[in-house]
């Protein structure tokens, strides 16, 4: 909306020119899953500025990166990409400004012991090993209590250290229980096992539980990761490839935007942040 006028006042002058449009938050860094409302503005002749971000459309050099709606930016799976973001005026004169979006990879399957959680039956894991062992129809792995979105992926890949002599299966679920569930089944089958996830029939924007299921044994993994590679070698940032340290180092927000490092968790204001996929309090 632009400055109040009178009904039959033209809109034309400074108060009324474009000269040009800025994205005010600047270049973004945001971790995948998360959402951020960005800041586009509309510079004017006459100085003032006017917030166009639900107004105008975004072009992605890499589209699998990050997607926008309505001003928010999504960030969908590891790399960087630039961003377009193009405005046009009620005459139909059109202003475009470009952006960098970073999205930084989300740690969705850490072989911490604390994090690896016995779902159904007597399991047990051993972080040393990674040795995820089963009684018969047991069920081990990974839970999500709010839900992660893996929409943004091709393929879920599974790397054993050595072929098992057991029935074992990875599972995917869509709600927080095992029970009705509806769940992806894929069976594992030598050192490597790829889930296609364009296969998964159920809604990838909201996953709760990813396990491993067996008729009893030990399953001895390498590692666990989403990828969009088509070789199914683990995702890169298209710089380097993200180190699990690294992450661990970097603080954000309940949004999902990098706010800082560890070192500077005491000079942040008092809130709730995530280091590493867990909540830290800074009061």
């Amino acid at each position: 909306m632009n400055w109040p006028h009178a009904d039959d006042e033209a809109e034309t002058g400074p108060a009324y020119t474009i000269q040009s449009i800025s994205a005010a938050t600047g270049d973004i860094e945001i971790e995948e899953g998360a959402n951020v409302l960005i800041s586009l503005k509309a510079n004017y002749a006459d100085g003032h500025t006017q917030e166009i971000c639900d107004q105008a459309t975004y072009a992605f050099d890499n589209s699998a990166i990050a997607s926008a709606n309505t001003g928010y930016i999504k960030g969908l799976s590891a790399g960087s990409t630039k961003v377009t973001a193009t405005y046009s005026d009620k005459k139909g004169k059109q202003y475009q400004t470009t952006f960098n979006v970073t999205v930084n990879a989300r740690d969705f399957f850490s072989f911490k012991q604390s994090d690896v959680i016995s779902i159904w039956d007597n399991c047990s894991y051993n972080e040393s090993t990674r040795a995820f062992t089963m009684a018969a129809y047991g069920q081990i792995g990974w839970k999500y209590p709010e839900g992660i979105d893996i929409s943004g992926y091709k393929y879920l890949v599974v790397k054993l250290q050595h072929e098992q002599n057991i029935v074992g299966e990875i599972r995917i679920f869509p709600v927080n229980n095992i029970w009705g569930a509806g769940e992806y089944i894929k069976a594992l089958s030598g050192k490597m096992t790829v889930v296609k996830l364009s296969e998964v029939t159920f809604d990838l924007s909201k996953v709760y539980i990813i396990d491993f299921w067996s008729r009893g044994g030990t399953i001895y993994v390498d590692d666990v990761y989403l990828t969009n590679n088509d070789d199914y070698s683990k995702q890169t940032t298209g710089i380097t490839t993200i180190q699990r340290e690294i992450e661990n180092d970097v603080v954000y927000n309940l949004q999902g935007v990098k706010v800082g490092s560890r070192s500077e968790l005491k000079s942040l204001p008092r809130g709730i942040y995530i280091i590493g996929g867990k909540k830290v309090v800074v009061k």
